[in-house]
């Protein structure tokens, strides 16, 4: 933001700021723009070769210590990103497992657990909450000392499985809640990020514990939301590869 001179008076009481106090500096200034023709504001945004560009978008995730949200569309590169994800993670050591009702084989590595029924979802949740329980103790006798496997959790159309299984509002809550302390991680994929369709009712302050990745359609959606016309014209420059973390 840049403020543009039209007469020396601005210049002038600038400088007189360096020598009065707090006080006389706030009213110097406030005789100074009672009159809105001494001034005028302009706003300049950089162009986005020099914005934040993030080009690794895993290490990206990971030095902000927090779980990750994928928001998309069909066909807007969920599916995809989730696989970066997990093969990157899977390489460095991470436990992944990942709880999928529609996946296909070709959705995950071979050495990634992956949970596709309803019934067997609901299992696989109550398991994140005893093992949250588990590590939370650990980590109070152990204090600093505590080093336990990081685990990145997928789960894959998150709204269906708040509709369909009945502890999954509570399981979101209390890993998003206190899972990162004790490196349990979520990665939740869905079509908006509404607190009802997260299953984070009440709740919508632990959006905030998530990394917020928006893909295709609903990045330039979230763009435009943002009344940024440049970053709007940048996603769709091309149909894949470019998001916007919010």
């Amino acid at each position: 933001i840049s403020i543009s001179k039209i007469d020396s008076t601005l210049e002038n009481r600038l400088n007189e700021l360096q020598i009065t106090s707090r006080l006389s500096s706030k009213n110097l200034l406030e005789d100074y723009f009672t009159d809105s023709k001494n001034f005028q504001i302009s706003i300049t945004k950089k162009p986005m070769e020099e914005r934040n560009i993030i080009s690794d978008i895993v290490d990206y995730w990971q030095k902000q210590d927090k779980h990750l949200l994928l928001v998309g569309s069909t066909g807007d590169g969920k599916s995809t990103a989730i696989k970066i994800f997990t093969s990157t993670l899977n390489n460095v050591g991470y436990r992944i497992d990942a709880r999928d009702i529609d996946a296909t084989v070709d959705d995950y590595s071979s050495d990634i657990e992956v949970t596709f029924d309803y019934e067997e979802i609901e299992k696989t949740f109550s398991n994140d909450l005893s093992e949250l329980e588990q590590r939370i103790k650990i980590r109070r006798v152990e204090g600093k000392k505590f080093n336990p496997e990081y685990k990145f959790i997928v789960s894959e159309e998150l709204p269906a499985l708040v509709d369909e299984i009945e502890v999954t509002p509570t399981w979101i809550k209390r890993m998003s809640n206190r899972g990162r302390k004790v490196k349990l991680f979520l990665c939740v994929a869905a079509q908006n990020d509404t607190v009802d369709a997260l299953g984070l009712k009440g709740n919508s302050k632990l959006i905030n514990n998530f990394v917020k990745l928006y893909l295709g359609s609903k990045a330039i959606e979230r763009a435009k939301q943002l009344k940024d016309e440049q970053l709007v014209s940048w996603l769709q420059g091309t149909k894949y590869g470019r998001g916007l973390i919010d």
